[in-house]
């Protein structure tokens, strides 16, 4: 998933030696040392070209980006020729993903199955191969044009217009943006850069960072405000018209007004916990149950007074999550905080900051003396408990040291998974939190207690490996592979292991927790819907059941369930 990023581990040696050619301290020239016998040469190359999907024309001007997958450290760029076509060389082998870019087109992953789609097919080399005539096939982008009304036809300035979908993050289905625009002072707006399909266009209000203090007197009277309005004018995401746009297409018109709705003041006071006196702090409320998509209706205030006093105005009913943070010299404290709002302003909130957890931990590799060193540093977070994904906060993340310690800072009180994350082929195997093992359970700190964290990873995590085919027998390149964890933990976001097949039609399915699964292959998913039940369920009568041990090793020949029995499935429901 999009939301998710892979580190690689690494651990520096001491006593390193100058680089070839140069001087150490002492001013003794150092000699050239030789490269481990086993490490790969960066004699690959990918060689291609990249083509207007509508007419077949070359694309000059075009970006195409190369990244490494599991590990691989490429990041590299190249820019096409007249004929639009590429080249990049002195590559390790490995699994590596194309996205090529240029104006006027949307996004393009090579292997994409869909027009503008960033999620395409890695492609696999091997050492000393020069892989040719790869084609990546861009589509001209969709504009959506039009302006944007306040109740009595004025234009309203400044507002930020976004072109949305739902998509799955998670386990459920929630808008995420596409493109947006501002308007100007006209009220109009101009997105641009969309691939073909079908959005919602949704304004939402200005909220700009407010230093006032409040006002002496709230009033009980209703007040209204805008808030978050969907084309052609409700406030129900569900309500909303669908925006078709096609390749190239300038689509003009969709003017809309801003609607206005019943909002209400939050108001309070921000405290030191240690002290108990007010302080100074900034502040933030956070649609809950939004996703990514709750940060354009984040709103920022600040208590700037000696009393503490903070106050949001123009907030629509909703759950909220609020945080403060306190940050100087001297201090640094924080608080996090639900809210659910109604009708009624919130009056008298009081918001105490305290010190975030501070928890130290080690990590050991399983029948290694010391962590071994790769490319880059070993990663240890904490992750909000369960499968849903929002937009709000919690969690932190921090480097492992040499030594196998770490620290981890500013911890909120919650439940969270723990994850080490950047050893290829290891599992995290036990997270000891005193007597508790709590890698099945999660580390619960709702209490707001400390503690040290023991970790232990094995670098025999089971791997499953195969090819996927289509109904006709051909290798289906781009297809997605999934392991369905068992029932009682289908409500843990990192139990989902999954590969996306390369132009061969090959995965490998790395870093897996030994347990039992359900493999399932897909021609086209839609994000992360593979954790939603009533999905999956149809189509785990075709799965290939695992009991997974450590150190196993699995190949499987898959057959994808194709797209359109997918679609028919979602028609059904």
């Amino acid at each position: 998933m999009r939301y998710l990023a892979t580190f690689a581990m690494v651990l520096a040696a001491a006593g390193a030696q100058a680089p070839p050619g140069q001087t150490s301290a002492s001013g003794q020239s150092q000699p050239a040392q030789p490269a481990p016998a086993n490490q790969p040469k960066a004699d690959c190359a990918m060689l291609g070209q990249v083509i207007n999907a509508v007419t077949g024309e070359p694309l000059r001007k075009a970006v195409v980006s190369i990244r490494g997958q599991a590990g691989q450290p490429a990041n590299r760029r190249a820019e096409v020729d007249s004929a639009g076509r590429f080249e990049i060389r002195n590559l390790e082998p490995g699994r590596y993903t194309l996205t090529a870019q240029r104006t006027g087109f949307a996004d393009q992953a090579y292997g994409a199955q869909r027009p503008g789609s960033r999620r395409g097919s890695p492609v696999s080399i091997e050492q000393g191969q020069e892989m040719k005539n790869l084609v990546i096939k861009m589509t001209p982008h969709a504009v959506v044009m039009g302006r944007l009304m306040d109740e009595d036809g004025e234009p309203k300035a400044g507002v930020s217009v976004s072109a949305m979908r739902f998509e799955w993050m998670g386990n459920r289905r929630q808008l995420s943006s596409y493109g947006s625009a501002s308007t100007n002072d006209l009220g109009e707006y101009r997105i641009y850069g969309l691939a073909p399909g079908t959005y919602i266009v949704q304004a939402s209000p200005s909220h700009e960072y407010t230093y006032y203090a409040p006002d002496p007197e709230l009033s009980a009277r209703p007040e209204e405000g805008y808030v978050t309005t969907c084309y052609p004018g409700t406030t129900d995401s569900s309500m909303a018209a669908r925006v078709a746009v096609k390749a190239g297409n300038e689509l003009r018109g969709i003017d809309f007004k801003m609607a206005k709705s019943r909002v209400v003041r939050i108001r309070g006071t921000v405290l030191n916990g240690a002290t108990g006196k007010p302080v100074r702090a900034n502040l933030m409320l956070m649609p809950r149950n939004k996703g990514y998509s709750a940060w354009m209706e984040t709103q920022q205030a600040m208590a700037v007074d000696q009393h503490g006093a903070f106050e949001f105005r123009n907030v629509a009913p909703g759950s909220y999550t609020l945080r403060a943070n306190v940050m100087s010299q001297q201090i640094r404290l924080s608080a996090l905080q639900t809210l659910d709002v109604g009708d009624d302003h919130i009056r008298d909130l009081v918001i105490t900051a305290n010190p975030g957890i501070e928890i130290p931990g080690t990590l050991k590799i399983e029948g290694a003396e010391q962590t071994d060193s790769s490319d880059s540093p070993l990663h240890i977070s904490l992750a909000p408990w369960g499968t849903e994904i929002d937009g709000g906060f919690g969690g932190a993340s921090t480097e492992v040291k040499e030594d196998g310690s770490f620290k981890l800072t500013d911890v909120q009180p919650g439940r969270y998974h723990v994850r080490a994350i950047g050893l290829d082929g290891a599992y995290l195997k036990a997270a000891r939190w005193g007597d508790q093992d709590v890698v099945e359970t999660g580390l619960d700190l709702s209490a707001g207690a400390g503690g040290a964290l023991d970790l232990l990873m094995s670098n025999k995590a089971p791997q499953v490996s195969g090819t996927v085919q289509n109904d006709d027998g051909k290798h289906l390149a781009g297809a997605t592979v999934v392991l369905l964890p068992d029932e009682q933990h289908r409500e843990q976001l990192d139990r989902y292991p999954t590969s996306t097949t390369d132009q061969n039609g090959a995965f490998t399915v790395k870093n897996v927790r030994p347990g039992k699964y359900k493999v399932l292959a897909w021609e086209e998913l839609e994000g992360s819907e593979y954790m939603d039940p009533d999905f999956t369920k149809p189509f785990e009568g075709k799965a290939v059941s695992l009991s997974l041990e450590e150190g196993s090793k699995e190949a499987l020949q898959l057959t994808a369930i194709p797209a359109d029995a997918t679609a028919r499935e979602k028609e059904e429901r």
